[in-house]
């Protein structure tokens, strides 16, 4: 249940970038439909600044604010040990926060099917670095995982949109 909760509290905290996500999503669509390099490269770089800009600040406060959660909401000294656990998974959103919202380009392109290879990679990345960091480090290895997983899910997926779209990210 630890873990559990600092979970919960983690995935809403990624739908701030979800909405980015959502919002960028149109616009992100019509310049790689229109195959226009030049502004689809530049509102990628022109997001990334502003996506990490928001969501570090966005981070350093929820990072702060989660232990006055803990203390005002939950009454069980417990669940205090899920704040490292919220960390961890925090940081893992914050180091990739400037490519999340574009993880989608690759689909909206012309090729959902190297997307759909991305998300499986992701998935299957995280399954296997839990299965490795659980027995070693318990919950903080299974929130380790999943920041490592997204990190390796960039790193593929800014090598996929170099090689479909011939655009550095």
């Amino acid at each position: 249940g630890i873990y559990s909760f600092a979970a919960i509290i983690a995935e809403g905290f990624y739908q701030l970038i979800f909405a980015l996500k959502t919002n960028l999503n149109p616009i992100l669509s019509k310049l790689a439909s229109a195959k226009d390099k030049v502004r689809l490269e530049y509102l990628i770089h022109r997001g990334k600044k502003l996506s990490y800009y928001f969501i570090i600040i966005s981070g350093i406060f929820a990072i702060a604010v989660y232990p006055l959660f803990l203390r005002t909401v939950i009454h069980n000294s417990l669940f205090f040990e899920s704040w490292q656990v919220f960390i961890i998974l925090i940081l893992g959103i914050m180091l990739t926060a400037g490519y999340l919202p574009f993880q989608m380009i690759l689909a909206q392109a012309g090729f959902p099917q190297s997307y759909t290879k991305m998300i499986v990679f992701l998935f299957l990345g995280n399954v296997a670095l839990n299965f490795l960091l659980v027995p070693l480090l318990g919950m903080y290895g299974s929130a380790l995982a999943t920041g490592l997983a997204n990190i390796a899910s960039v790193i593929q997926m800014k090598i996929l949109i170099k090689k479909y779209l011939q655009i550095n990210i």
